[in-house]
């Protein structure tokens, strides 16, 4: 198969959409951040060591938005295909920290 360019942004973006959504539509998972190995994951904060950083997506994708990563992740799971009303984007949450125990000597 030949190479193709892709006529317009838009078309550019729905594309990138449609590679996110290929576990959901064959029905490995039920919307991209359920899927362990998408990037999507990555730039949306998901992950520790981002293979993909949304602002190398968004450059890319000539988008120059501080708000990239929320806007593109409504644009992918608005999708019909994905989950009916979309997926919340995801939300950090604190983790308790722990009092250091001291160490004894035996």
């Amino acid at each position: 198969m030949k190479p193709q360019e892709v006529p317009t942004q838009d078309d550019l973006c729905h594309r990138v959409r449609e590679v996110y959504l290929l576990p959901r539509c064959a029905g490995l998972a039920l919307c991209p951040l359920a899927w362990p190995f998408s990037t999507h994951r990555d730039l949306v904060g998901a992950v520790v060591d981002p293979w993909l950083s949304a602002v190398t997506l968004a450059a890319g994708l000539e988008i120059y938005d501080a708000d990239f990563s929320v806007g593109f992740h409504e644009h992918v799971s608005d999708d019909l295909s994905a989950v009916h009303g979309g997926t919340p984007y995801p939300q950090a949450i604190r983790v308790p920290c722990f009092r250091r125990a001291r160490l004894t000597r035996w």
